[in-house]
């Protein structure tokens, strides 16, 4: 069908505390029906938008499981 997956650029960031963390992420998002100028502007923004959160967080909020998860929901709130 119209469903096209589309990798995200690498995102590596640091995360807001302590100075020294650091995160590193790949990402897909799925665009549908949408052509190519507008699936660009699309993943160009939620590559934005996730560096910006990951910088919000601390390691504690995304270790074990239980972050993962967090994670994974916020992201596809996004």
């Amino acid at each position: 069908p119209n469903d096209r997956l589309r990798k995200l650029s690498p995102v590596t960031t640091n995360l807001a505390a302590p100075p020294n963390a650091w995160i590193r992420m790949e990402a897909s998002i799925v665009t549908d029906k949408l052509n190519e100028e507008e699936a660009y502007a699309l993943t160009s923004k939620v590559g934005e938008d996730i560096v910006a959160y990951l910088r919000t967080l601390t390691p504690t909020q995304i270790e074990g499981a239980r972050g993962l998860q967090y994670l994974r929901e916020d992201l596809n709130e996004r």
